[in-house]
């Protein structure tokens, strides 16, 4: 019965440790989804899928570049207005459609001869003409834009700058603007070039949480004006200039005769674009300049966008293939999309479908673990996974849907791996959890209770209060180098087994033994109520070992040395390491080194017991004060303190403690003293012995 009873509680704890994987994965997985790791991972995914998608034949914008030749011919960047001037001109004489300036004309043109002549009046100068008559490169710009329908593009900003007409906007029905790109103002063009364009474009584009550029802007508000993306502003001039739409039930908007997703926060998703088709919507806008032919006829009844490539005029972002690509051929890209009708959206549901297929993904990967062998269960898993993925990227590539084709497979193949893994090992684990982790380490009542309830203690790693100890042996490696091997070993052998029975008599945890040096641990793996003082008393019991085994025969003939003794307390976080033929149960902390510290101070202060601040702030008995020192390897000064001799009387003890305070005000560098120094600053009745003989 009690065999039976035993499968049963095992089998139950097996189920609940797969379920527990299960609903840990799928929280974890849809947790991790919505952090801006997990969206930007989805977002690269969706690069890659939507850049295969077949978004059909459209007509192409052209992008007239200002690239590094055009700045070799007509001069440095930026360029005066009369310079611009020339190139729209002859943009607008060879019959573009509509122009977009991907350039932000915020200011006068401070290059014109009209531009000089005013500044030297305003400082007083007299001219022999009249600044008025002199050409003005911003009037000259104004009449060039007069002359083709131009769209000039606008920055959202914190605050309003140079105000433009806002775009004719109608809505069917009640539009909540809240989840549109708010800002506080913009800047636009200056008023004589504003009077000129037919409209204006928010050349700002959003950067995702890794800086790259996948979205621009449809509509957003500027204080309290709407500003449609550059893109959509373009095709809105091109169709004639009619209202923007906003249908709030259909969730899109109109511009021209296109109807367009609204999408989340009014930001339209860019199709990765292949860099050779980018170059071949270009036009060198020296090459326009200059008149060739073949370059002019490429705008005549096109969409021409006027922009750079070159790296000083600050346009280049980066794409979704990480390269810097220039802002305006993202512009562009985006009037070819709506000109294609090409846009991808989020599948409807998304968010739920996901966490749905991520709850079933667990859900499968858990049944196949508790059921299936590895290798089916494997198999079953794997085209689970891949049968998602595959309709995940076809929704992508052939409908524009956007789904996340990574988490509920991650969930499922997850799942299943843990859920594998808990199966296969958890009763071999169970089995050899006490002997492999804590042969030799702890008293035999530890033992016992471990392994009627191995799943009460935590291997992997846990933080807790601890107390250290280490030991160490005076003189050990000039013994070592006089001494017999096999004399060595075997006194050795007698030293350990004597301080490893009172370490674990006092319910210390043997962590390690090193050469010469014992390293327990307290209050491990299980909480040992007032573990500083059980430290504390092992510490006073393993001088008294220690000095009893001195006095042996071997030890005599050996020479064997004193033992010193330093602990304290504090967090560590403690647990196994090690690789699969070895683990060593194991603290790292500071009071793990401040003890390790503390031991070593025994030969500088010519004392066996050195008991740290964190040990000595948890003790309730009274503790002789050593000082304030400064300490290798810890920042602040440090309190170190030892037991009492037993026969100094009270008026002693007031005496020491006046001069321990009386030289505390300034610490004393622990590693510059020697033991002789230190008692030179005590009255020969206080001075503390060699050896601290303490009951």
């Amino acid at each position: 019965m009690k065999d039976w009873r035993r499968i049963a509680r095992a089998r139950a704890s097996t189920e609940l440790g797969l379920l527990t994987i299960a609903v840990a994965v799928a929280l974890a997985l849809t947790g991790l989804s919505e952090t801006g790791g997990g969206r930007t991972l989805r977002a690269r995914i969706f690069d890659q899928l939507t850049a295969y998608a077949d978004v059909g034949a459209a007509p192409q914008p052209v992008v007239v570049d200002i690239e590094r030749r055009t700045l070799d011919l007509v001069g440095p960047w930026p360029w005066g207005r009369s310079d611009m001037a020339r190139l729209v001109g002859a943009i607008a004489d060879a019959g573009a459609k509509v122009l977009a300036v991907d350039i932000l004309l915020d200011g006068p043109d401070d290059r014109s001869a009209a531009a000089l002549a005013r500044r030297l009046a305003a400082a007083g100068v007299a001219l022999p003409v009249d600044p008025s008559s002199l050409t003005d490169g911003d009037e000259e710009l104004a009449a060039a834009l007069s002359r083709v329908p131009a769209v000039l593009g606008v920055a959202l900003a914190p605050e309003m700058g140079a105000p433009v007409p806002p775009p004719p906007v109608m809505v069917r029905g009640t539009f909540v603007a809240d989840g549109l790109w708010l800002t506080g103002g913009l800047h636009g063009p200056i008023p004589v070039l504003a009077e000129a364009a037919a409209g204006f474009g928010a050349l700002s584009l959003p950067g995702s949480v890794d800086g790259t550029i996948r979205e621009v802007p449809l509509l957003a508000i500027a204080g309290r004006q709407p500003v449609p993306g550059l893109a959509l502003e373009v095709h809105r001039i091109a169709g004639g200039g009619a209202p923007i739409i906003i249908d709030p039930a259909a969730g899109t908007l109109q511009a021209g005769p296109h109807v367009i997703p609204l999408g989340e926060g009014g930001l339209m998703r860019l199709i990765p674009v292949p860099a050779a088709e980018r170059l071949a919507r270009r036009v060198a806008a020296a090459d326009i300049l200059s008149g060739d032919p073949a370059a002019l006829s490429r705008l005549e009844g096109a969409v021409v966008l006027l922009g750079s490539s070159a790296a000083e005029t600050g346009g280049l972002r980066t794409g979704a293939d990480g390269t810097l690509v220039p802002s305006v051929d993202l512009q562009a890209d985006a009037v070819a999309q709506i000109a294609a009708g090409a846009f991808p959206v989020r599948a409807p549901h998304a968010g739920w479908v996901e966490s749905a297929a991520i709850m079933l993904g667990a859900v499968a990967g858990l049944l196949a673990a508790r059921f299936a062998s590895p290798a089916g269960g494997a198999v079953v898993v794997g085209a689970a996974a891949l049968a998602w993925v595959s309709g995940a990227a076809i929704l992508s590539a052939s409908h524009l849907w956007l789904i996340d084709p990574v988490m509920p497979a991650a969930s499922a193949a997850l799942t299943f791996g843990l859920g594998s893994i808990l199966v296969s090992a958890r009763a071999r684990r169970q089995a050899r959890r006490v002997q492999s982790a804590f042969e030799q380490h702890l008293s035999p009542a530890v033992v016992r209770r471990i392994a009627s309830s191995p799943d009460t203690i935590r291997l992997k790693g846990e933080a807790r209060e601890v107390t250290a100890l280490f030991t160490d042996i005076e003189g050990f490696s000039a013994m070592t180098a006089a001494a017999e091997p096999e004399a060595l070993i075997a006194l050795l052998d007698a030293y350990y087994d004597a301080i490893t029975s009172v370490a674990v008599a006092h319910d210390g945890m043997v962590a390690k033994l090193i050469g010469d040096s014992m390293n327990a641990l307290f209050n491990v793996p299980f909480d040992l109520p007032a573990h500083p003082q059980r430290a504390l008393d092992c510490a006073i019991a393993l001088v008294a070992a220690s000095e009893a085994f001195e006095q042996t025969p071997a030890a005599r003939a050996l020479g064997l040395g004193r033992t010193r003794i330093g602990l304290d307390t504090g967090h560590a976080i403690v647990g196994d390491v090690g690789g699969s033929r070895k683990l060593d149960y194991t603290a790292h902390g500071a009071a793990v080194n401040a003890a390790s510290r503390f031991e070593q101070a025994n030969k500088n202060l010519g004392t066996s017991i050195v008991v740290g601040p964190g040990a000595a702030a948890r003790l309730s008995c009274d503790l002789r004060p050593l000082g304030l020192f400064t300490v290798r390897g810890f920042p602040e000064p440090l309190s170190l303190f030892t037991v009492w001799e037993p026969d100094v009387g009270a008026a002693e003890r007031q005496e020491i403690e006046r001069t321990v305070a009386s030289f505390s005000a300034t610490p004393i560098a622990l590693d510059a003293l020697t033991p002789a120094d230190y008692r030179a600053l005590f009255p020969p009745r206080c001075q503390p012995q060699p050896a601290s003989r303490a009951g």
